[in-house]
């Protein structure tokens, strides 16, 4: 009983999130009451450019990706591997102004620059147009900044070489700096509460290990347990999980 009602508090806890969904259209996404959003919908989208805010600015062709998604059907060669940029424009309510706001980001494929307003905020890992000189990075951001304007201009230039398929993979969301510290703190406890879960029973397998072990060659060993090869191999998937959600992240 107790078990379940811990079970539905972390349920209610990590899905009750002020973000009401909007669509971004053609690259424009107007936010009305809202404190929080996630940028999903059609972002302008160039493949294999690198553009400066100046240069989106004097676009006319204008192209588009939906995010969060992989970018492989927004391009013609239907490649997971090159570099682009992508490029959103946001009009914020009035009440926002000189106002602290931010954005969350997780992990983008493979690295990547953020500039808002035209001013770079962030590099994660190093991006390059060949694959040679690109260090791909993975990990969580926020960056916030003042709201000096109604209208904020989010560029970002991503790459990856490394990867089988590149882009805006996951839900960005932007809002007021107190929403999006608190989804960035509560998304870590639960990255902390997942590792200190798989780490004990981690320990507790390798202890049973460590046991059969050193009891192996004794009489009581053999009259009392049976070897079995099940429990190596769920010792051995629980290190390759921890290590590839973890170690790897």
């Amino acid at each position: 009983m107790y078990l379940r009602i811990v079970f539905i508090f972390i349920v209610i806890c990590f899905f009750n999130q002020k973000i009401l969904p909007e669509t971004i259209q053609k690259g424009f996404l107007n936010i009305k009451n809202q404190s929080m959003i996630d940028l999903k919908g059609e972002w302008e989208f160039y493949w294999q450019k690198f553009y400066t805010l100046q240069e989106i600015h004097q676009i006319q062709f204008k192209t588009y990706c939906y995010v969060p998604h992989n970018w492989i059907p927004c391009n013609q060669e239907h490649s997971g591997t090159g570099f682009a940029t992508y490029y959103l424009k946001i009009q914020i309510p009035d009440r926002w102004l000189n106002q602290e706001i931010g954005l969350y980001i997780p992990t983008i494929g493979t690295s990547y620059k953020i500039y808002i307003n035209g001013e770079l905020k962030e590099e994660v890992g190093k991006v390059s147009n060949i694959k040679s000189k690109q260090i791909p990075l993975y990990g969580n951001r926020i960056i916030l900044w003042k709201a000096e304007k109604t209208e904020q201009e989010i560029l970002i230039h991503v790459s990856n070489f490394y990867h089988k398929s590149g882009g805006l993979w996951y839900n960005i969301s932007f809002g007021l700096k107190k929403e999006i510290e608190h989804l960035f703190f509560k998304n870590l406890f639960f990255d902390l509460a997942l590792f200190g879960s798989v780490f004990i029973m981690a320990l507790f397998h390798f202890g049973i290990f460590i046991q059969k072990f050193l009891l192996r060659n004794t009489n009581q060993y053999r009259r009392k347990y049976k070897f079995r090869t099940k429990h190596f191999i769920f010792f051995y998937f629980l290190l390759f999980d921890f290590y590839k959600n973890f170690i790897c992240k």
